[in-house]
Formats: structure tokens, sequence, C-alpha cells
């Protein structure tokens, strides 16, 4: 097994937590140590998959032992942070490795996400899990290039079938995966939109300003603080894979303004969100940071970001923002020879990737997936026109609200 399975599951694939508020958790840690056995084990996954276990954790934990709870409660707690320790001391000697071998590519990688907010952001890095390392180039032939690099020194890559054009229907390329510690590693060529989709004239405005920075003694670099913060909401927003914003997402926002705030201009955040189109996943994400994290947040930039788009339409179902999503690709590409391709390729996906995405029925013959995808396209589609109509049913959660049904 891995070294680092079990907490580095891809979050896209993970199964939605048990309905219900965990903000008060998030506030009042030390209401951890009052829960039952079972009730201690399910809120601890739940807050696992949410991505912010170690920092509710770490919080309990410096709140001191006096605050009560049992010594196998402890016991428990001590356990599970000491493993996320060693899981980031793995990340961290495979990150420098991977930061070596991509040296002779001659420009240094844009931290992107995780591994940038871990090491700048977070207390410690283990406080921030991420799932793989997410590294950024301009350049697409150097993006290429280092994925080969890694792809030479042994690194096995996680795509399920080659596309004519990688870039096609993604911003990365196929994840890699170390051959010793498991840990995964995506080469970007864009921030957020596929790197062929005529869209990413809008996001270019969050590369400006990139900062120099040193990571664990390499060079590198970083977003600018008001662009990170924009970025970092946008992708959070789910607009490609249909999730809503999950607490780590808020955590994330909450501590780059502790870290940045001081030299943030709000001023040039609001900008970068008009510009970008993502005003409205920025002021949602902002406004759970201040809520559940207690991030300051001014109250006038809220109101500005939600005119801008903030509250437009009713929101639609997960479901159907990813149809929606797939149809905006074929629709902003670059020809029509590549709207084309990707249209079939959105039809007509390798047997490896029928088998991925319905790991259910892998056993039956390509045929038969192939059928089961197009009903479940036909579905999407038809629910997305009657939510575009104002049918939709999906429901809208502020942040930390408990979920219809869910336990008081």
């Amino acid at each position: 097994m891995s070294p680092v399975s079990g907490l580095l599951e891809r979050r896209s694939g993970a199964p939605a937590p048990a309905a219900g508020s965990l903000a008060l958790l998030v506030r009042e840690p030390s209401r951890l140590l009052d829960l039952g056995e079972e009730e201690w084990r399910e809120t601890a996954e739940q807050l696992r998959w949410e991505g912010v276990l170690p920092l509710v954790l770490r919080r309990l934990q410096r709140a001191g032992r006096e605050t009560g709870g049992s010594l196998s409660r402890w016991a428990d707690l001590d356990r599970r942070l000491a493993r996320y320790r060693a899981v980031a001391e793995v990340q961290e000697r495979e990150l420098e490795r991977v930061l070596d071998l991509l040296a002779p590519v001659g420009v240094p990688p844009v931290l992107l996400k995780g591994v940038d907010l871990a090491y700048r952001c977070y207390p410690s890095p283990y406080l921030r899990p991420r799932a793989d390392t997410d590294l950024y180039f301009e350049d697409l032939a150097k993006a290429e290039e280092a994925q080969r690099r890694l792809l030479s020194a042994g690194y096995e890559s996680q795509g399920a079938g080659a596309s004519a054009d990688p870039w096609d229907l993604d911003n990365h390329l196929d994840a890699l995966k170390a051959p010793a510690t498991g840990c995964l590693v995506e080469i970007h060529g864009e921030l957020l939109f596929a790197a062929r989709d005529r869209r990413v004239s809008r996001t270019r405005c969050l590369l400006q300003g990139l900062e120099p920075t040193t990571l664990l003694g390499r060079p590198a670099r970083v977003l600018a603080p008001e662009a990170n913060l924009v970025y970092l909401m946008a992708h959070a927003s789910g607009f490609r894979t249909g999730e809503t914003f999950k607490l780590l997402a808020f955590a994330d926002a909450a501590q780059l303004l502790e870290r940045f705030g001081g030299r943030l201009s709000w001023e040039r955040v609001c900008q970068l969100a008009r510009e970008s189109g993502f005003a409205g996943a920025a002021c949602e994400g902002l406004l759970g940071a201040a809520e559940v994290f207690g991030a300051a947040v001014p109250g006038e930039v809220l109101s500005r970001l939600r005119e801008m788009g903030g509250e437009k339409r009713p929101p639609l179902s997960p479901e159907s923002r990813v149809g929606q999503e797939a149809l905006a690709q074929i629709r902003h590409a670059r020809s029509p020879w590549s709207a084309g391709r990707i249209a079939w390729q959105i039809l007509f996906p390798g047997a490896a990737h029928l088998r991925e995405k319905d790991p259910g029925h892998a056993h039956l013959p390509v045929p038969l997936l192939y059928l089961r995808r197009w009903g479940r396209q036909a579905r999407t589609l038809a629910r997305l026109a009657r939510e575009s109509r104002g049918g939709s049913k999906a429901v809208h959660r502020e942040p930390g609200a408990p979920a219809p049904g869910a336990r008081p």
C-alpha cells in the first residue's frame, strides 16, 4: 500500500458526507470531545472529506487537554495528526525530487493550490491536505517538456486514454504517479479553462504580477495574493465538476487573508473577479471564509461582488452544471475543427475512460458502456434544459448551513 493512501483520495471521487452543518464544530472544536464514539468517527470522516480535519484537530490540540475528553479520544486525535504529518513528510521529499527533475526546463513552475498554500499560508504544511502537486507553466511547450521529464524519470501516467490534442478538454496533462510513494503531480498549461478554450483570455488577468519565491530551497513562482484568492474560489466553485464549495476552500481563503491581508488590495480583488467572470464564486467563497473561519472580509466587498454576479440566477444542480460546462467547452472552442474534436471525445472516449467513470459496470462490453454513457448524457441535457427554464430543484446552502433533513 502506498504511504500516502487513505488521506489523499481525489475528492471528486469521494462520496458525499452525511448531511449536516460542521461549521459549529469548526468554530468550537472542543465540541468534538463530547461526541460518542460512533458519532466521533462519522464526524471525523466528514471533516476529512471536507479537507479540514487536521486544521480542526490542531486547533483542539492547542486548546489543551483541560478542555475535557477521554484519554482514548485524545489518543485517537494524536494518531490522526501523526498520520497527516507522516504524509506531509513523504510529499515533501517527493516535491523536492519533482522540482529538481524539472529544473532543466529552464522556467520555475508556478505553484498552484495546495502546494502553494501549505507552505506559505498554513502554520505547518501537514495542516493543508492535498491530493496532488499542481504546477503551472505559461508555455504549453514547457508544460509538455515537464511532463516528458517526469515520465522519463519513472512517473506513471494516470490518464485513461490519450486524445488527439491533450489540451482540448482540460487545463492540465494526465496526472503522474510517483513509483515509490504514490504521490501525484499535475502539470498545468492553463489555470481554469481547457487550454484550447477561447475563455482562457478571461483568466489571463490572474497571471499578472507573478511573484518569485523559493520552495524547499528551489526557485518557484506564485500568483499575486489578489489573483490567488480569486483563482482559488473559482476553482473551488466546481464550475467544471459540479461539486459545491467544501470547507477546505473557505479555510484556504481565511488562511490566505490571514497571511497576506495586510497588503491585499480589495479593489484589485473586485477588479480581477469581474474581469475573470468569477465574481459569484469569489462572493460565495469569501462569505464562507468569513462565516465559518472568521476571516476579515469587508461587507462592502461582498456587496460589490454580489452585484457583479453573486446572485444572478438560481443555482443549477451539480449534474446540470457538468452538462452546462461540457456544452460551453464545445461552444468556446477555438475553431470548428477543435469543437468537433471535443464533441467526439465527449461522446466517444476510450474504453479505459469508460470503465474508470462507470466502475460498477466495468465488466460490461464496451458497446453497452457507451449506451450507458449516452443515456446519462441525455438525462443530463434534459435536466439542464428543465432547470434553465426555471424548474431547478437544486438547493443552495449558505456556508455552514445545515442541509435539508440534517439532524440539529
